[in-house]
């Protein structure tokens, strides 16, 4: 029950993000560095876009990854 709460949380403020995130939003959202937040992308772990030579990161795929850290 308490995970449920958590996630719901999660979702409720996953809504106030932009609809795509630069790679250095992402890093400020998820409170690491930004180095970390590529490699992230690099090792397919978070679903993300290349838009021409850019990164970016649907709010839904920050949603999806930070569920299934939770479970």
């Amino acid at each position: 029950m308490e995970n449920n709460n958590t996630i719901n949380a999660i979702n409720a403020s996953i809504s106030t993000l932009p609809l795509l995130l630069t790679v250095n939003q992402l890093a400020e959202c998820l409170c690491i560095s930004p180095s970390l937040a590529y490699r992230l992308c690099h090792k397919k772990q978070i679903r993300h876009l290349h838009l021409g030579k850019t990164i970016r990161i649907p709010r839904e795929a920050v949603a999806e990854f930070l569920n299934s850290a939770l479970t």
